[in-house]
């Protein structure tokens, strides 16, 4: 992905230790790489757009952003570019609306009628700084941060300054967002009144009732009203709930607990990761052996998918290897270079 486009994500590790609600993605339309080009395939492994871009995005709200000859533009789900490639950045749909930039380095946004509506509040990027386009992230919940040196402002789509947060604020998530100054975070809401106190090491974003935090003796889970509902126990690597369950570090190895902190996948795993669609990808313990007395990896990397009781989901011939996780039936596998989609019997769908 470009610079400019991830730009869009910022404060990126918030997003990456909650993990990231793909909720609105488009299911029918799978981005696949062909001879260093990308286009999209439909769920049976047809190839209904052309591999014509250097960058294809995730489909969102019936759109995703396309990257061709160095600048962004929007392609619907039967290939034809609603917005051609005109922008110098361009997010993803959310709440009905794109963040984009133009050539020119202004910000603003565009709605499903296409048109940019520029958003004056923003300070415009000099066409010079190509590789720090500042893109604010998607609107969350009717508003979106700015960040600058010193504070966050939260706007809404006419550029209203709703209120201003010292520090690194986030996007809302469930009524709140997680701001962090003088290295503690805490919550606001939507007036910008701190409902949980600025206290914890780290704040993650509210999934399914509950927010990951860290204090110092380790990670754990507060819900809405700050209360702690899962004590502070897990080692760094743990994650948000997904389909009623978290991926929690336990003696350096990764398991799964419920929401009552019950460990219901023992911690047996190297990594792992979200699930989605009732199966989540883990890392099993590299198998290791002892070589003129020192100990070397005696196999490559063993990665499954498992189910919700933590048991082997999917076999397939391009197992072990790594995923985006399961979106629309099918997963992602890349490996050796290429990438294959599967579906829930392991089965390919295309390969390339």
């Amino acid at each position: 992905m470009s610079v400019i486009r991830h730009a869009v994500l910022v404060s990126l590790s918030i997003w990456l230790a909650c993990g990231v609600d793909v909720a609105g993605q488009t299911a029918d339309r799978f981005p696949i790489n062909i001879q260093g080009n990308t286009g999209y395939m439909d769920g049976l492994g047809k190839l209904v757009i052309p591999a014509k871009y250097s960058e294809a995005g995730k489909f969102h709200e019936g759109v995703a952003a396309v990257l061709r000859d160095t600048k962004w533009g929007y392609v619907d789900s039967a290939g034809v570019e609603v917005v051609p490639p005109t922008y110098r950045g361009a997010g993803d749909f959310s709440e009905g609306v794109a963040l984009v930039m133009d050539a020119g380095g202004k910000t603003g946004y565009i709605d499903h009628q296409w048109q940019m509506k520029t958003l004056d509040c923003i300070p415009v990027s000099p066409p010079t700084d190509i590789l720090f386009a500042k893109i604010p992230p998607p609107f969350s919940e009717g508003l979106t941060e700015v960040q600058s040196i010193s504070e966050t402002a939260y706007i809404d789509r006419a550029c209203n300054k709703v209120f201003t947060q010292p520090g690194v604020g986030n996007g809302f998530s469930e009524g709140l967002a997680s701001v962090c100054a003088e290295d503690k975070c805490g919550y606001i809401d939507h007036t910008g009144k701190i409902v949980i106190p600025l206290k914890f090491a780290f704040a993650g974003r509210f999934a399914e009732g509950l927010a990951l935090v860290e204090i110092a003796n380790g990670w754990g889970y507060i819900d809405r009203s700050g209360k702690t509902v899962i004590q502070p126990q897990f080692g760094l690597g743990s994650r948000a709930f997904r389909e009623g369950l978290a991926a929690v570090q336990i003696d350096k190895l990764m398991g799964y607990i419920d929401k009552a902190g019950k460990i219901v996948i023992p911690a047996r795993y190297n990594q792992a990761w979200d699930f989605s669609e009732g199966v989540a990808q883990v890392q099993n313990p590299l198998i290791q052996k002892q070589v003129g007395g020192r100990t070397e990896n005696a196999g490559g990397l063993d990665i499954i998918f498992i189910d919700h009781a933590g048991t082997k989901a999917i076999a397939s011939s391009f197992l072990p290897a790594f995923s985006d996780g399961f979106a629309g039936g099918l997963a992602k596998i890349m490996s050796g270079g290429g990438e294959t989609y599967i579906n829930h019997k392991g089965v390919a769908i295309s390969q390339h």
